[in-house]
């Protein structure tokens, strides 16, 4: 919008942009007060804006000014003095643009960012703001050879190192801060490979879903505290959508440590639990136990004195004291057997997986319960099949679960 006002501020020329702008037409703008017509509010003092015109023959300023209609404009405007033929100022040349929705955008932006700002100061979940463009680039360049990335990358760990390096911080919340035992966001601006351990599998995920154009990505790892602490979290990320979204990934990170403990206490109370359940299971095979070491015990005693009446011999026969030796040793080491297994099976220790044959585990657990089984005149008959592959799994929880079966 373009007019000319005299010394006084009357305008005395009005161009068709300032009509259709401002709504009045040239007849009715022209001998009114610019400032009084428009009611025009400035950012300075009229007087101090006045001043300088006078003094440096132009002024720049912003300012708010009101159409025939009402409605409220902003504008940027520029003035140049003019002068006479003897150089006496005689009027002003003003032209205005409005700028109404580049500052109501702009004041929009800086309350969306203000209110941004309070929501990642205030959060309790640990917010990190990262810059992925480094990490597009390399992925970019990146010669796979036509492998899948997910395979590249388990083949090429100094790849993956470097590129956790690219992963740039550029901000964390006071929750973050606190989480890592860090006293402000410095310490941070750096690089995501220090917040993450040596053996971290969690990075190459992430690395192939934002490969993949994928907008989230959740997972669960452990961040290295600045004092060495492992700290479990469950994290998510988002990528937002391009041109500018590598430079603005966040991370979003829940501390679970408290959920682990629970789960820690909750696992060890199972297994108090099962420990109990196996010593009462014992208590009440008692007498079965008895049986099954006072037979390799009776055994030996009678291969025993059975040797020694072979030595009593006139003639000792000593291929049968060999023999009932033999018999001793056996006897003996079968005892031991049943005792270890006795004491494995009472054992309180974590759970092991280990590869084991179901036919030994079936075998001890009916050997645990075969003297109950006979005082109730029941017949076990185990018919096992043969080239049975290994199962993974903890020996006493499958013994203990046979012998509840068997018991039940």
């Amino acid at each position: 919008m373009i007019f000319v006002r005299d010394r006084g501020g009357v305008i005395t020329f009005w161009n068709k942009t300032a009509e259709q702008t401002y709504g009045w037409s040239a007849d009715e703008a022209l001998g009114q007060l610019a400032d009084k017509l428009l009611r025009t509010s400035y950012s300075d003092r009229r007087e101090a804006i006045e001043a300088s015109l006078l003094d440096t023959g132009r002024w720049e300023g912003r300012g708010e000014q009101r159409t025939k209609a009402g409605a409220a404009l902003t504008v940027d405007a520029r003035w140049a003095l003019q002068h006479d033929h003897l150089g006496k100022p005689v009027g002003v040349l003003e032209t205005h643009t409005d700028v109404t929705d580049r500052v109501a955008a702009h004041s929009a932006l800086v309350q969306s960012e203000r209110r941004y700002r309070r929501m990642f100061d205030a959060s309790r979940i640990g917010v990190v703001e990262e810059d992925w463009s480094g990490l597009r680039t390399a992925l970019d360049s990146l010669q796979t050879g036509g492998a899948d990335l997910r395979d590249y990358l388990a083949r090429n760990p100094d790849f993956v190192r470097h590129a956790r390096r690219l992963a740039r911080i550029t901000d964390v919340n006071p929750a973050l801060q606190k989480m890592a035992g860090a006293s402000g966001s410095a310490a941070f601006i750096e690089n995501a490979d220090k917040l993450l351990g040596e053996n971290d599998r969690s990075f190459v995920d992430a690395l192939v879903a934002f490969a993949n154009g994928e907008r989230f990505h959740e997972g669960e790892t452990q961040l290295v505290s600045f004092d060495g602490r492992k700290v479990p979290v469950l994290f998510t990320i988002t990528f937002p959508p391009e041109p500018d979204g590598d430079q603005n990934v966040l991370v979003f990170v829940v501390d679970i440590t408290e959920r682990k403990q629970a789960q820690d206490a909750l696992l060890a109370a199972q297994a108090e639990l099962a420990h109990a359940a196996r010593v009462a299971t014992l208590g009440e095979l008692s007498a079965s136990i008895a049986h099954e070491v006072n037979q390799p015990l009776a055994a030996i005693v009678t291969s025993g004195e059975a040797g020694l009446r072979w030595l009593r011999r006139d003639v000792p026969d000593l291929k049968e004291v060999a023999t009932t030796i033999g018999h001793v040793v056996a006897q003996g080491r079968r005892a031991s057997e049943i005792v270890t297994r006795i004491r494995t099976f009472l054992k309180k220790a974590a759970p092991q997986q280990d590869l084991l044959q179901i036919g030994e585990v079936i075998e001890e657990a009916t050997a645990l319960v075969a003297r109950e089984l006979a005082k109730d005149d029941v017949a076990l008959i185990v018919e096992p099949q043969h080239g049975l592959p290994p199962v993974r799994g903890d020996r006493i929880q499958l013994q203990q679960v046979l012998v509840n079966l068997l018991t039940s």
